[in-house]
């Protein structure tokens, strides 16, 4: 705890606790922002104002307009300066996946940066600002500094903002904070972290502690990308390190729960009118689209951070392959509450319509930012949910706002909706803007002037009377004061009256103040009973919610009687209810609960899990893994699960395929130890259909874990498993004595030690004589790989009458050949020499390389000959060989570089030749001239320093190796860009570049991508002379006119003469990309891209 104690002095005291000077970068006053407002594209019927631009403000993340109308921002300075990414430190992701607490990451930060983690992690800091219209003209004329100096080691980007009753809350990883100005000067004076131990990984920049909001329940609702935490409070310690989740607590901090987990970066939290609630979470960059979900008590949606690392055999590993991100369907992993629907690219900001402000068609709808680091793609959208049984469907999906990159937005007091512009790409710019979207009539109305004042005056000074008029208010906001200030003022029997009898949102406002003011007297819910019967489903849904929420255990009877209710919403809160209060008598219902869901309403089934999870005892659910109903089956397996209960091993012998796949889930990738063995004994002979990998995959995982290798040995000679299974359980004996501490399955860290290789030796000479050695390519040479790794000497002769066999696969001849050069071969000479003549390029390649390491002086020899006429594989080899040789080696290169730069040298060896130089180059130290012949080369191109570096890997690259580094997480390629579907992306469609760009144009996009935009993609910003802005894509210009199309399609043709100024749009490509290459890989990508 003294990292905690550590940082809240120093931040208490208003320093960082490193002592640096930093001045942050913010834009001067320009005309930008008001010129930029004319390009975004509002809805029919909604108009735009600026409210406040740099230098007021710079880089806000998110927003809040609070009830007196103050707008607090927060801003980032630390964002790429101070706060990093996992991709810009891949040689630290091992360390960073074993974390488990903040203080760890930060030991981790400082051994790798030594000197530089001061500056580099110290100096810069997140502020909040606040903003003011002092005047009432639309304008902000006003703005504090209102809380800074968040510049600890340890902090992330500050990325929530709440303000409520003079608290502010502000989400800054590793803390919650709550900050008060104790004198009315804009300044806070009074800091206290909440609760602290969020962020132990370094994860995604951008996946920090988000979504501040009070629910009706009067909790605080807040957000947890997946960097993970790890908190200690004074009930004990909560920790889910590598996923995202939403917690809550009440507003000074105490009874901090986890509420929903498996998120991956789930920026805002917003509830409907109903109390339901919701969020955006983003996609992955792999090939998954982002999700709009319900956020329930006990939830769970899949993502870990380990996953977003996986790159074979399936990317993304279970979450592609097992579909945990898709909408419900059948066979989906049952474990998890899955999204409602894929909606939007890059959710961030999320607010709900109030009821006041706009016209009556935006009522009970959502407003999400959709961030894609390009304004032309980037907005908001508008949408409304629908309940369809205890789950939802989405209903259609519209632009409110388009062409901004709006991050955060939010409905202020006033009737307008407030939203921050980052301005362009994904780093920080130095500017940033507030602007106002109104609905004329909507916002000047005297409902919307009447909402005003009650919520810049407040409720707690007015009578009940008042207050209970208030909760039939059309404005969600001053309904949910009015109910927070009778129940404060425990005015029970008021609230029980309304309960009874009012408008539907009036008496469910009337149900959560009851809740509230039970946490003073439990008494106060007693009112709230004989509402479970109430004719409005919605009312006896929110009873028996408010009920279980509060632990009214007199409730009981009533909460049991709605678990059989024929509305399934009723029996979802109900079903919860039942388990926290682990209620007798409920496993009947429960158990119908669970038939009727079946795989067809996924939050009525969580619902009846979390039921049988407060109620079922050991017994019970024995009794229910034997019952008839495979929903029943399976609702008692997900209960086992979340218990960590070895009797799950039971449904491994299950008759449905579904439940032994569920059952293997849970065992494997919790873990649950104490029924490994029993997943690692599973004999894989009835498999899921269309799923089998996720069942094969776990159970060849449990017998690596386990050190099973005599079943691994068994499972390779199965011939009715695939393949690539049969490949892996051969390539995890062939990693035996020292296994990778990465799951081979989750990719997460569970370290194993490392083992004797005796018995595997053993097998390995078993396999030699079984049908192994003859079976596809794949296997035979994993077999290769095997031999090699345990040193199996024995086997050289086999090995060298497979090389000296043509009939074999070439694949496996090669790997042969360099298994007897790993063993260190008495045959190895045997077979090069018969290898070298070989009539496979490939043969010969390997057998030249082998000849480096038995006889230099030969392999010298016959390298001419081979660099004169040789085949593509053969003569790269030679390359490698020249770069690693001595004196003799220097008149081949200087020969080659000759032709090189007389353009008579195949460019598809041109990288080769230089890397073979260059290494020459660094280790002979008498090699001045073929440093010379370099540095020659090099000022060949000078006309072109940013290319330079990369020109001579044009062509030669592997498509199949370039399609792998287009995938890497660390370049983010798919984020942007399609190549094999029809997502709506921010880049270029990929598809047919090669058509379009030739390989250098296609290079130069990569290194510069701000050079020469792709056609169709490059933004231009037209200013008119009579003040309106165009602002698009050239589809066409003439002397006579200029033809533009915007992001919906539109197309303006504008007159060059009214022109008054054009500016260039950037493009959103990050400009330090190719930071993450080396030449051979970006050969390799320019390759792929020239094949599609």
């Amino acid at each position: 705890m003294k990292f905690f104690f550590a940082i809240n002095l120093a931040l208490m005291n208003g320093v960082s606790a490193w002592q640096g000077e930093f001045e942050p970068h913010i834009e001067p006053v320009s005309g930008e922002a008001a010129a930029a407002m004319a390009s975004i594209e509002p809805i029919e019927g909604i108009e735009l104002e600026l409210f406040a631009a740099e230098p007021l403000l710079a880089n806000p993340v998110c927003l809040y307009v609070d009830h007196r109308g103050d707008l607090f921002v927060a801003e980032s300075f630390r964002c790429n300066a101070g706060v990093t990414d996992m991709r810009e430190h891949m040689d630290w992701l091992d360390e960073d996946l074993a974390n488990r607490t903040v203080e760890e990451r930060l030991a981790m930060m400082r051994a790798h940066v030594g000197e530089d983690y001061d500056p580099d992690f110290g100096t810069a800091f997140e502020q909040v600002r606040l903003i003011r219209d002092t005047d009432g003209d639309g304008k902000a004329d006003q703005d504090f500094v209102f809380a800074t100096g968040f510049s600890d080691h340890a902090d992330g980007i500050g990325a929530g903002l709440l303000s409520y009753r003079g608290d502010v809350f502000y989400t800054c990883i590793p803390h919650l904070w709550r900050l008060r100005d104790l004198d009315g000067d804009g300044r806070a004076e009074k800091k206290l972290a909440l609760s602290s131990g969020y962020g132990v990984n370094i994860a995604l920049l951008g996946h920090d502690l988000h979504g501040l909001r009070i629910g009706p329940d009067q909790r605080l609702y807040f957000s947890c990308g997946d960097r993970g935490f790890h908190v200690e409070t004074a009930q004990g310690t909560i920790a889910h390190p590598h996923a995202g989740a939403v917690l809550r607590c009440n507003l000074d901090g105490t009874n901090l729960e986890v509420w929903h987990t498996g998120l991956r970066n789930p920026q805002e939290l917003v509830f409907d009118l109903h109390g339901n609630l919701f969020t955006g979470d983003n996609n992955s960059d792999g090939g998954d689209k982002a999700r709009w979900v319900n956020v329930v008590e006990g939830g769970e949606s899949g993502w870990r951070y380990a996953y977003q690392w996986i790159t074979s055999p399936v990317m993304r590993g279970p979450w592609n392959d097992e579909k945990l991100w898709h909408p419900p369907h059948k066979g989906q992993a049952a474990y998890i509450v899955p999204p409602i629907a894929n909606l939007a690219s890059g959710p961030s900001g999320l607010t709900y319509y109030p009821g006041t402000g706009l016209d009556s068609s935006y009522d009970s709808h959502f407003f999400l930012c959709d961030f894609r680091g390009d304004a032309k793609y980037s907005g908001v959208h508008v949408f409304k949910t629908h309940a369809d049984g205890a789950f939802w469907e989405l209903g259609q999906t519209r632009r409110f706002l388009w062409n901004t990159l709006a991050t955060d937005i939010d409905f202020g007091p006033d009737g307008s909706m407030y939203f921050s512009d980052w301005v362009h790409g994904w780093t920080k710019t130095g500017k940033g803007r507030i602007y106002r979207a109104y609905h004329p009539e909507g916002r000047s109305s005297a409902l919307a002037r009447e909402t005003r004042r009650i919520l810049r005056e407040g409720t707690y000074e007015l009578s009940t009377e008042k207050l209970i008029r208030l909760l039939e208010h059309p404005d969600q906001r001053v309904r949910q004061e009015a109910h927070f200030a009778l129940a404060e003022r425990e005015a029970v029997e008021a609230l029980t009256r309304k309960a009874r009898d009012g408008g539907l949102l009036a008496r469910l406002h009337a149900l959560w103040g009851l809740g509230i003011a039970a946490r003073e007297d439990i008494r106060a819910l007693a009112g709230a009973v004989p509402l479970t019967e109430d004719p409005d489903p919605e009312v006896r849904a929110q009873a028996v919610r408010v009920l279980g929420d509060e632990w009214y255990f007199d409730g009981a009877d009533a909460i049991r009687a709605r678990i059989s209710d024929s509305e399934p919403r009723v029996r979802f809160f109900a079903s919860i209810a039942a388990g926290r209060l682990g209620i007798e008598g409920a496993i009947e219902p429960l158990t119908q609960v669970l038939i009727d869901a079946g795989e067809d309403d996924p939050n009525l089934r969580h619902a009846g899990v979390m039921g049988l999870l407060g109620c079922a005892d050991e017994a019970t659910l024995e009794r229910l893994s034997d019952h008839e109903s495979a929903h029943v089956r399976m609702g008692a397996l997900l209960v086992y699960r979340r218990r960590s209960d070895p009797a799950i091993g039971r449904f491994l012998e299950d008759s449905d395929p579904l439940l032994v796949l569920e059952a293997a889930r849970a065992i494997h990738d919790r873990p649950i130890e104490g029924a490994l063995e029993n997943l690692a004994l599973h004999d894989c002979r009835t498999l899921p259909a269309g799923r089998e990998a996720a069942l094969v995959r776990r159970v060849l995982n449990a017998n690596l874990r386990g050190g099973n290798a005599r079943t691994l040995a068994d499972l390779a000679l199965r011939p009715d498993l695939e393949d690539a299974f049969r490949v892996e359980a051969i390539d995890m004996l062939a990693s035996w004595a020292d296994p990778s501490d990465r799951d081979r399955v989750n990719n997460t860290w569970i370290p194993l030690a490392p083992r004797s290789v005796d018995k595997v030796r053993a097998l390995t000479l078993e396999l030699a004589r079984s049908a192994v050695v003859d079976g596809s390519p794949a296997l035979v040479e994993a077999f290769t790989r095997l031999v090699a790794a345990m040193e199996v000497d024995e086997l050289s002769p086999a090995l060298c009458a497979w090389v000296e066999d043509p009939a074999r696969h070439t694949g496996v001849r090669v790997a042969a050949l360099e298994a007897m050069q790993a063993l260190g071969s008495r045959e190895l000479a045997r077979a090069v020499r018969a290898s070298l003549g070989d009539p496979i390029g490939r043969v010969r390649a390997a057998a030249l390389i082998a000849l480096e390491e038995l006889s230099p002086e030969d392999a010298l020899v016959s390298l001419p000959a081979i660099l004169e006429g040789g085949e593509i594989t053969e003569r790269r080899a030679a390359y490698r060989i020249l770069g690693r040789m001595g004196l003799g080696a220097k008149k081949h290169i200087l020969a080659e570089l000759e032709l090189l730069e007389a353009g008579l040298l195949p460019q598809e060896f041109a990288l080769d030749l230089v890397q073979a130089a260059e290494m020459y180059a660094q280790f002979d130290p008498i090699a001045a001239d073929v440093a010379a012949r370099l540095d020659v080369l090099r000022l060949s191109r000078g006309a072109e320093p940013e290319l330079a570096f990369w020109v001579d890997g044009l062509f030669g690259g592997d498509p199949d190796r370039g399609r792998e580094v287009y995938q890497r997480t660390e370049l983010s390629c798919v984020r942007c860009h399609e190549t094999d579907d029809d997502t709506m992306r921010v880049g270029p469609d990929l598809r047919g570049v090669s058509r379009r760009l030739t390989r250098l144009q296609m290079l130069e996009s990569i290194v510069l991508p701000n050079r020469r935009t792709t056609l169709g993609f490059q933004g231009t910003v037209f200013y008119m002379l009579d003040e309106s802005v165009v602002n698009g894509r050239i589809l066409e210009e003439t002397a006579d006119e200029i033809r533009v199309i915007d992001s919906d399609g539109v197309t303006t043709t504008l007159d060059p003469e009214e022109v008054d100024e054009r500016r260039a749009d950037l493009s959103a490509m990050p400009e330090d990309i190719v930071k993450s290459l080396d030449r051979s890989e970006m050969r390799d990508l320019l390759a792929y891209l020239g094949d599609l």
